[in-house]
């Protein structure tokens, strides 16, 4: 520290107003006071309706609209109706794409990213998901879990309840093109496993999960940006909970305290190869805009050229076929207790 106050001073100083930042009382205490009062509703309901055993599907996101169709598809597959959009203004036509949607509830911010993101994920989920199924995920995240063939939401829901589980791991899977990226427009499409069929698992790192004993489950670092840029991304979050009296959701930015974890782990394909990815590096770097955390890894993204003539390529690319393959290859885990459940669950439930 007192190097970088040396070399640096101001950056020193940046550097300890986000980590300031990130401290409970300040984000859960100070900045959740005044989040009300800087968001907007901006279209669908204000309300919305349901029991806890029918999830709600969350996103922040800004400049989404690469991804909007291709994510409001793939989870209204999976089973899921109901979504909550907060815009972090966004100048793409993100707003007025989202506003046209069924069952989406749109709002919007201006409140700074860096220093906001973990108390308005929070402020979302206990607006409109206290004692309620919450799915928090990124805009060019798409959820899935194994053996969804037997096992449908509804079920799913049934088995972690029924277990007594109020959350669940989910590990991040950056799927990849070996075309450019500059090339990938993605705008308008619906199957991203499609145009980014690759993933590798040679560069994935597993700890020991720190915020809960949920052995074999464990924490995962790397992946693919690994080999290409040198960072070490964590791919690990508690994406899917139950928003109960006591859970303390975003710590750490993707996990939780007080959490009862379930017994199986469900995937994010994470895909954020495409044209915009090198257009978003530059924003990152310039603005500063995720934070002490995460904008060292874009200035790594960045560092190695022209981002957007990248193809990636790799000994280890496998090619997907299907999510549970990932329970085969040791990247997800099931439990046997899970899959004795799902051999007894009707298709149909």
């Amino acid at each position: 520290m007192i190097r970088r106050w040396r070399n640096d001073p101001r950056a020193a100083l940046r550097d300890a107003r986000d980590r300031l930042d990130k401290r409970d009382f300040v984000q859960f205490g100070l900045r959740r006071a005044v989040v009300p009062f800087r968001v907007r509703h901006h279209s669908g309901p204000r309300r919305i309706a349901g029991g806890a055993d029918q999830p709600i599907v969350f996103c922040l996101l800004r400049n989404g609209m690469a991804w909007i169709e291709a994510f409001l598809h793939h989870h209204r597959e999976m089973g899921f109706e109901r979504f909550v959009f907060l815009d972090n203004g966004s100048t793409d036509g993100t707003l007025e794409t989202l506003e046209r949607e069924d069952g989406v509830t749109l709002l919007r911010t201006a409140a700074p990213y860096r220093a906001y993101e973990n108390t308005l994920k929070r402020y979302l989920v206990d607006r409109f998901g206290r004692d309620r199924w919450c799915l928090f995920v990124d805009i060019d995240e798409q959820f899935d879990w194994p053996l969804r063939d037997s096992v449908k939401l509804d079920s799913l829901v049934r088995y972690l309840q029924r277990s007594g589980a109020n959350c669940m791991i989910t590990h991040m899977l950056d799927m990849f093109s070996e075309r450019a990226m500059g090339d990938l427009d993605v705008r308008g499409q619906t199957d991203f496993l499609t145009i980014f069929p690759f993933y590798e698992l040679a560069n994935i790192r597993r700890e020991t999960y720190n915020f809960g004993n949920i052995a074999p489950i464990a924490m995962h670092y790397g992946g693919i940006r690994k080999a290409l840029f040198g960072t070490d991304n964590g791919l690990t979050k508690v994406s899917f909970f139950r928003n109960v009296r006591g859970l303390a959701p975003f710590t750490e930015w993707h996990h939780v305290k007080k959490g009862r974890f379930a017994d199986i782990s469900g995937v994010l394909f994470h895909f954020p190869f495409e044209a915009g990815f090198a257009e978003k590096v530059r924003d990152a770097i310039a603005t500063g805009r995720y934070g002490y955390h995460t904008t060292g890894e874009y200035v790594a993204y960045g560092s190695g050229g022209d981002v957007a003539a990248l193809s990636i390529r790799s000994e280890d690319a496998i090619r997907f076929s299907r999510t549970d393959e990932l329970v085969t290859r040791g990247f997800l885990t099931v439990s046997d207790a899970y899959r004795r459940y799902a051999d007894g669950v009707d298709c149909a439930e």
